[in-house]
């Protein structure tokens, strides 16, 4: 089965953090929380928080429940893949289709007609991959992610403003970004890599080579593009931090440890999703751990079993064995049942 892959994006558009400084990036302004959320200067968006706290909230059944948002979850009997980016969900369904509800007219995140295989998101735009490796974008126009590679991918990743994929050579490609930080997302590595992280709470990214090497790029104020030694498993992106899942199950993070985010919980696990300011991990029994950034309790799982989990901010999902979705923490309005 393939992983999900969820995002769950706070309310705000998108999120980056100068967490060591007082002043946020250009284009961010400071939240009550301590967080840098982006500048909405139009007249008609509502940027207040909503979501439930520390609220797990299932989703991916039939329901005859109600939303205040634009289009209701479709009646899908599960889903294997997925992004929950508030105030929007796109995922992809046993079937291969792609479906996108919640709050999906600030952008247009209408997700075109196909059988797909992979799906990504953040809160303003969606890229889904075909069998074939042909890569289509929707929602913001803005930064460029809608312009998506005329090449093949094998799989993809939405970022902050970009994203990149890895094309059926193996080569890298990054595309969108906007004016400050365009060139250090785009200037790709060389070589053959088998997959990539984008990440959605800031502007670097890293990727993973055939014989589990990472390299990373983009901004590296604290050292999150400057990948250890070692071989990884996975390898995954927050805000300005980075980490990996070795060999041995073992986590291994760098970068900023600000809310103790770069400091993962020892043992062994089978995977591990990785946050803007958290991030979650799954040992062999299927249970969730969590660390780091805890404002909304989104590193305090339920007792449920997961065979994948994602996290970004201010909340973390999982998918059951019976192909739900459960989330907890700051959890988008529209989301659950």
């Amino acid at each position: 089965m393939t992983p999900i892959l969820f995002a769950c994006i706070s309310p705000a558009e998108d999120v980056a953090t100068n967490a060591a400084e007082d002043d946020c990036v250009d284009g961010f302004v400071r939240g009550g929380d301590g967080n840098c959320y982006e500048r909405d200067d139009g007249d008609d968006t509502d940027t207040t928080e909503t979501g439930d706290t520390d609220t797990a909230v299932e989703t991916g059944g039939d329901t005859d429940d109600d939303t205040d948002s634009d289009s209701d979850e479709p009646a899908e009997t599960g889903w294997i893949d997925g992004a929950v980016a508030d105030p929007h969900v796109c995922a992809l369904s046993r079937a291969g289709a792609v479906a996108c509800w919640g709050e999906t007219s600030r952008y247009d995140m209408t997700p075109p007609s196909g059988e797909f295989v992979d799906v990504a998101a953040s809160s303003a735009n969606a890229c889904a991959v075909t069998s074939a490796g042909a890569v289509t974008c929707w929602g913001q126009v803005d930064y460029g992610v809608t312009d998506e590679p005329a090449e093949p991918c094998s799989s993809i990743a939405v970022g902050l403003r970009f994203a990149c994929g890895v094309l059926a050579t193996g080569w890298l490609d990054c595309w969108g970004g906007d004016s400050n930080y365009s060139a250090v997302v785009t200037t790709v590595p060389s070589g053959a890599f088998s997959s990539v992280s984008a990440s959605r709470g800031g502007f670097h990214a890293c990727a993973l080579d055939g014989a589990g090497y990472a390299t990373c790029w983009g901004d590296d104020d604290y050292g999150e593009a400057t990948a250890p030694a070692g071989r990884f498993r996975q390898v995954g992106t927050g805000s300005h931090y980075s980490c990996g899942l070795t060999s041995t199950g073992a986590i291994l993070c760098w970068g900023f440890n600000g809310d103790d985010r770069g400091s993962p919980p020892s043992g062994a696990f089978s995977s591990m999703a990785i946050g803007a300011f958290h991030g979650c991990a799954l040992d062999s029994s299927g249970q969730a751990t969590c660390w780091g950034h805890d404002y909304y309790g989104e590193t305090s799982p339920p007792s449920a079993s997961f065979v994948s989990l994602d996290a970004d901010t201010g909340c973390s999902c999982g998918i059951t064995a019976d192909y739900r979705i459960e989330c907890w923490g700051n959890v988008p309005a529209g989301v659950g049942t």
